[in-house]
């Protein structure tokens, strides 16, 4: 399937509030995202840590690529922590039951006293969905949920999971956030035997796992065994205080308040009466700090397609760049609250 067919059939998944994807949602800036969180949490600015993870939740439908369960199971705890001290019991314990599935039962790092004696109130997530229907794969293709192949449809309810479709070229065609086992009944069917692509690496299961959904009926193929890295999927070290200040994060933004003026030049953003130079990648980091810090996640994005497609000399360099331009003197776009389904 094309490129653009494939985002164009993302795209129409998603909600109408939500940006039409503009290309693809790189992993690589999914993990800068995370990177930024921990960065958050670590200063005790829970504001900003929310709106990247909220931010980052409405593009993962923008991914073209394999979502791998190191990833997702950091992201999820990220999520779980910001929302514990957002005092949102609820999303809290959901994110994370999804994390201890993914990682299992590992220890966070000093400094979240409290959160730690929540995860040691978790209850067991109960399991729901059918046996009698199985996921169905497309040709020489697989079905991956929560970063594993998968063909059963059971899943663990109230809990948000992320699942794929992925093509026989490891290109996935569907990458959308479900909750419970609400599967979608268009990728159900009779169950039968499925072969494992030769893209697909059976990640290792973590031990004390909530883990179901993930034991496909597939053929074994020997793989190495990859000891987990806890390092990348602990949480940073804070001092137990996050603060959630609307005001404080609008005084702690480059321009304090709404964009008035923007435009931009081959080199150089202006916003306001300040400007940034962009001709470098640490300028382009630090300018990408910048916009996160304002809550511009549209036009970071755009600043970093306008910057890669400068370097491959792309014609489209000057598009990205107005759309990053028409990001900043426009609202982000809301984002509606996750609700839980069985």
């Amino acid at each position: 399937m094309h490129f653009m067919v494939i985002l164009t059939l993302i795209s129409g998944l998603a909600n109408a509030q939500d940006e039409v994807c503009p290309g693809q949602f790189a992993l690589s800036e999914w993990r800068e995202a995370m990177d930024a969180v921990d960065d958050a949490i670590t200063s005790g600015n829970g504001t900003l840590a929310q709106r990247i993870l909220d931010d980052v939740h409405g593009v993962m439908r923008c991914t073209a690529e394999v979502v791998t369960p190191a990833d997702l199971g950091r992201y999820a705890r990220q999520m779980s922590v910001v929302a514990f001290y957002a005092q949102d019991d609820e999303d809290a314990v959901a994110w994370a039951l999804l994390a201890r599935k993914i990682q299992g039962d590992t220890s966070v790092s000093a400094g979240l006293e409290s959160y730690e004696q929540m995860l040691q109130t978790l209850p067991t997530a109960a399991v729901g969905g059918t046996e009698d229907k199985a996921l169905v794969f497309p040709k020489k293709g697989a079905v991956l949920f929560d970063g594993r192949l998968s063909s059963e449809a059971r899943a663990l309810v109230s809990v948000p999971h992320l699942l794929q479709v992925v093509d026989k070229s490891g290109v996935a065609t569907l990458t959308m956030w479900q909750d419970g086992a609400a599967f979608p009944e268009d990728l159900l069917g009779t169950p039968t035997s499925i072969s494992t692509p030769k893209w697909y690496t059976e990640p290792p299961l973590p031990s004390g796992s909530d883990a179901v959904a993930e034991a496909a009926p597939v053929e074994e193929v020997p793989v190495e065994e990859v000891p987990v890295d806890e390092a990348s999927v602990e949480a940073p070290v804070i001092d137990e205080t996050l603060r959630f200040e609307h005001e404080k994060a609008v005084k702690e933004c480059a321009w304090q308040g709404d964009v008035r003026k923007a435009w931009a030049t081959g080199g150089a953003v202006y916003v306001n009466k300040k400007s940034w130079s962009v001709r470098t990648d640490d300028e382009r980091l630090a300018f990408g700090v910048v916009l996160r810090s304002c809550g511009e996640f549209r036009a970071h994005r755009r600043l970093n397609k306008w910057r890669a497609a400068k370097k491959s000399f792309s014609f489209k360099a000057r598009t990205y760049r107005e759309a990053m331009v028409e990001a900043l003197k426009t609202p982000e776009p809301a984002r509606k609250k996750r609700k839980s389904k069985k």
